[in-house]
């Protein structure tokens, strides 16, 4: 065991003073900070362009209550102004004088002299029409004047259909509110032995800090496990393992590179966390951090960075050049995306089959367990105590399997040995 912290901590050492960890290292509180003092500037900045806009309107009527709604929008909103201009319709709207005023306008849209032109249809107004309203533009990215656009003309369209059918359309406003919802929380007796009021439902809460915690516990995996199938082939191409396996064994060799990138993975994933934690003290959900979940965080960060680990050091292993590791690589990537994947089947029913089933896969567990225990009000502990057994047992197997790989692939040179190779070497005693 003497040996296998020595190598472990060579490796620790070796992975602290690399510039990917450092660069990690920086990289973390300046996406931190950088982030907060992003989502601020975004949201003190406002779209001073000017839009113009013309209106060609056909029923003759919609336009002036177009043009008054927009001048109120210009005054309550500090953004960019609209400024409608009225077009005298040519045509009857489906012939070639109406194509030919589109045209012309589109022309005007594209030498920057108009956003955009609205052609409303002349029977607009009527109750059964299947005309449709033209917002023409060539910035289909620019939601903004569309949707203000389309709002408040239907909106006018409905107050006339209503005014030409002599109804009060405050009345029919009165009679049509909707009354809204509330997603709250269960009641609960306090101390006390009064009644507790419900807590409104808050979105950030019950689902973002469960996702960001199963994205954190993926992104340090997936940060430091493939640093293994590098640091296995570099020594092995430079011959370095042939030295080392001089003083160790191959098994004792393969842990130490695994608990030294454990290491490693702990170190980020307690910096993370602290980022993670200012980056909610700013944004006022610090308390929304399930400090119950940390020690559960750990422990499936451990499992999954042996689990994951193990496997990319048989990988590393079984090659002798990058360009083989890489195809190799492939169906060890599949399986370690497939958490992500299944996600957001987990958020929208965490108590489904499905979700159970996936979060009971070992290579899941780690990240689908987490994720169903931060979410509300998670999994029967006999679930993640069912989880975490199977997934330590997969965990020792592959540990094991890949110590049987690395302890024949590591001196192997020439040709990269084959997925059928890999597992005659695991059944050779």
């Amino acid at each position: 065991m003497r040996k296998v912290t020595i190598v472990a901590g060579a490796e620790l050492g070796s992975a602290l003073r690399s510039k990917a960890f450092l660069v990690s290292l920086i990289l973390m509180p300046v996406l931190t900070v950088g982030s907060i003092l992003v989502q601020r500037v975004i949201a003190s900045q406002r779209d001073t362009r000017v839009r113009r806009f013309a209106v060609v309107d056909r029923t003759g009527k919609l336009y002036e209550p177009l043009r008054a709604a927009t001048e109120l929008r210009n005054q309550l909103v500090k953004a960019g102004p609209y400024l409608p201009s009225q077009v005298t319709p040519a045509g009857s709207g489906a012939d070639a004088a109406s194509d030919e005023q589109r045209l012309a306008l589109s022309s005007q849209v594209k030498r920057g002299a108009l956003w955009a032109f609205v052609d409303i249809p002349a029977d607009a107004l009527e109750p059964a029409t299947t005309s449709r309203i033209r917002y023409h533009s060539d910035h289909p990215g620019d939601e903004e004047l569309r949707m203000f656009v389309d709002l408040v003309t239907n909106q006018i369209i409905r107050l006339q259909r209503f005014a030409d059918a002599g109804v009060d359309h405050e009345l029919v406003a009165r009679l049509e509110k909707s009354v809204p919802t509330d997603h709250l929380g269960l009641l609960a007796r306090g101390p006390g032995g009064a009644v507790r009021a419900a807590v409104r439902v808050d979105p950030i809460r019950a689902i973002a800090i469960p996702m960001i915690f199963m994205m954190l516990l993926f992104i340090v995996v997936m940060t430091s496990a493939p640093q293994l199938l590098n640091s296995v082939l570099e020594e092995k191409m430079n011959r370095i393992s042939e030295v080392l396996l001089g003083s160790v064994t191959p098994f004792e060799l393969m842990l130490g590179k695994l608990m030294g990138s454990a290491g490693v993975t702990l170190i980020l994933a307690g910096i993370y966390l602290i980022g993670a934690g200012v980056a909610a003290q700013s944004l006022g959900y610090l308390d929304a951090i399930p400090l119950t979940l940390l020690p559960w965080l750990f422990l499936f960060l451990l499992l999954a960075i042996f689990l994951f680990g193990s496997i990319y050091i048989a990988v590393g292993a079984a090659c002798t050049e990058l360009k083989d590791a890489q195809s190799l690589m492939m169906p060890v990537v599949l399986v370690t995306v497939m958490p992500v994947m299944l996600a957001s089947a987990v958020l929208r029913s965490p108590s489904s089959t499905l979700s159970v089933v996936s979060s009971m896969i070992p290579v899941c567990t780690p990240f689908l367990m987490l994720l169903r225990m931060a979410l509300h009000p998670g999994p029967p502990l006999w679930q993640v105590l069912v989880a975490v057994v199977g997934c330590a047992l997969t965990t020792l197997g592959c540990v094991f399997a890949a110590g049987r790989i690395f302890r024949v692939g590591v001196l192997m040179q020439g040709k990269s040995a084959s997925f059928r190779q890999m597992i005659r070497w695991v059944a050779t005693r």
